[in-house]
């Protein structure tokens, strides 16, 4: 079984800013072992924490074969507050951290849009975010799902990494400039940070789309595969099967005035300091 310390980086967040995309990359690369499953929710999930290390490594690495970069890519790893430490404790070591960051509005807005496709969301989204405070204080169930404000607050989440780790061991991307704009630049980025040579990877691979809301059907055949997942008799691939039963749709998009105003009503004060925390102008690039 391979060693804790072959384990040397993490791509933790932001959710729904494009990991998935950097997740079907770097499983390409020869240099490169990360688990076929996206998302392990080991640091973040008490449940599954509990089961300690040894389980951890077993579960998710027991395929290495000897790749120089060995890692993971759980975007809630940025939001959630006890991974950080709980990495620290784990690992006595230098580890490399790869964040992207997207405009927290369009990254709420696409979380919102994740929970309405998949039957969790009741509101508007204009609804979800004046009474997500009160809703997420009800469970962690309730905050994994309806944080679509809380988790766009990266300068909170960032400095919590900085206390720990060396800020100069992160490689920080953004959705629009790096994800969007210029993926094979992005590639060259992630390669050289990562200490590993530059690779012919194939850019033609699926993006996550919106999907209509679930009917009832769907919904129930969902919440019983997903309670299967959770006892770990089966992986939790529904969202893989859930195309044959959507037609594609045409995703909805909030009113650029709008996108503005909630930009600047709920993020002004994160953004100002997030950009001197990175020496990055982050107002321009989310304009």
């Amino acid at each position: 079984m391979i060693s804790l310390n072959k384990i040397n980086f993490f791509c933790i967040g932001a959710q729904k800013s494009g990991t998935s995309t950097l997740f079907q990359l770097l499983k390409q690369h020869p240099d490169v072992y990360i688990p076929a499953n996206k998302e392990a929710h080991f640091f973040d999930r008490d449940f599954i924490y509990s089961n300690g290390i040894e389980w951890y490594l077993k579960k998710y690495y027991s395929n290495w074969q000897g790749q120089k970069m060995v890692g993971s890519v759980t975007p809630s790893y940025l939001y959630a507050d006890k991974v950080p430490g709980r990495i620290k404790s784990i690992f006595n070591k230098e580890l490399k951290f790869i964040v992207i960051l997207r405009n927290p509005i369009d990254r709420a807005f696409s979380s919102y849009l994740m929970n309405v496709s998949n039957g969790n969301e009741k509101y508007n989204f204009e609804l979800a975010i004046q009474n997500e405070v009160e809703r997420i204080k009800k469970s962690e169930q309730a905050d994994i799902l309806y944080s679509y404000i809380k988790r766009g607050y990266y300068f909170e989440q960032l400095n919590r990494y900085f206390k720990k780790f060396n800020s100069k061991n992160f490689l920080i991307l953004t959705f629009e400039k790096d994800v969007i704009a210029q993926p094979q630049e992005m590639m060259k980025k992630v390669c050289e940070f990562l200490s590993i040579e530059e690779f012919q990877f194939n850019y033609a691979i699926k993006k996550n789309e919106f999907k209509p809301p679930l009917n009832v059907l769907e919904k129930g055949i969902k919440k019983i595969h997903r309670l299967a997942a959770k006892t770990g008799l089966v992986e939790d691939t529904f969202g893989k099967r859930q195309a044959l039963f959507i037609k594609k749709q045409e995703k909805p998009m909030l009113q650029k005035n709008r996108r503005e105003e909630l930009l600047h009503h709920y993020f002004i004060d994160d953004i100002e300091k997030l950009s001197l925390l990175l020496n990055m102008d982050f107002k321009e690039i989310w304009k």
